[in-house]
Parts: C-alpha cells; structure tokens; sequence
C-alpha cells in the first residue's frame, strides 16, 4: 500500500510539473528534446551516443526492483528458484 501511494505521488509530480512548465513556455518551445538544440559537433554526437548507452543499460537496474515486488506478488508460495 504504502509503495503504490509513493509510486502515485512521484507520478503526479512528474506529471503536474511538466504540465505546468508547458503552460509557462509553450509559445518558446521549438523542438521537444533538448539534445535538438546543441551544436552540431563530435563532441556532441559523442554525448549523445553514450546517453543512449547509459538509457539501454540503466533500465535493468531501474526495472530489477519493480519485478522483484510483483514476482512476490505473482508467486507468493512458490520458493526462489532460478526457474521462477
């Protein structure tokens, strides 16, 4: 219970701050992504390639809590096992 009311109020502030900063400079946003607006040189490129490496391997150490709760959910009697 208490992990879903965390989960929902981080949500809701993601969502009402982008909503808000939105509101406050929709008419000065040109382009949705911030990368859009650097110049383009190497050393840019080079950021952005390991920004995308960073993306693809981040997202098993962000995804490794959230199964770990729902297999105890999902499996509540089943003992730890590598076929589980």
């Amino acid at each position: 219970m208490i992990v879903a009311a965390v989960i929902f109020t981080c949500c809701s502030v993601y969502v009402v701050f982008g909503y808000f900063c939105v509101q406050a400079w929709e008419h000065s946003i040109n382009t949705p992504l911030i990368t859009d607006q650097l110049p383009h040189i190497w050393p840019v490129w080079v950021m952005r390639i390991f920004y995308s490496i960073n993306l693809v391997f981040s997202f098993p150490l962000c995804i490794y809590p959230a199964n770990i709760i729902f297999e105890s959910y999902l499996y509540p009697n089943m003992p730890k096992t590598k076929k589980r």
